[in-house]
């Protein structure tokens, strides 16, 4: 996402962009550690020398996971007049889900 702002789009779009983004990541990335725990985070685009990473604690990512919804709540509209697109509560029902499966009562009620 660091090269979005050399985007040909409006503020408006961009940012806009950049909150479907982070929500696709934390979805993906609240699968992974689901399925497997620990997984390598790459938040960044990695070059080929930098591609062999090591795993990521759990925790770890799972903050990056909240993090990405909590920006993405913040962003996304509640619907768009076109289907298929993340809203705002996809968003919060999905940060919900993950909290539940991790046991963190409190932040998800």
């Amino acid at each position: 996402m660091k090269d979005i702002s050399t985007a040909p789009v409006s503020d408006e779009v961009r940012t806009q962009m950049v909150a479907e983004a982070k929500f696709l990541r934390a979805y993906a990335y609240s699968d992974l550690i689901t399925f497997f725990g620990d997984v390598p985070l790459i938040t960044e685009v990695l070059t080929l020398d930098e591609a062999y990473v090591s795993r990521n604690a759990k925790s770890e990512v799972l903050t990056q996971i909240l993090s990405d919804f909590t920006d993405a709540i913040a962003v996304l509209p509640k619907s768009y007049s076109e289907v298929g697109r993340a809203t705002k509560g996809a968003a919060l029902a999905y940060k919900a889900k993950i909290l539940l499966y991790n046991e963190q009562w409190d932040a998800a009620a």
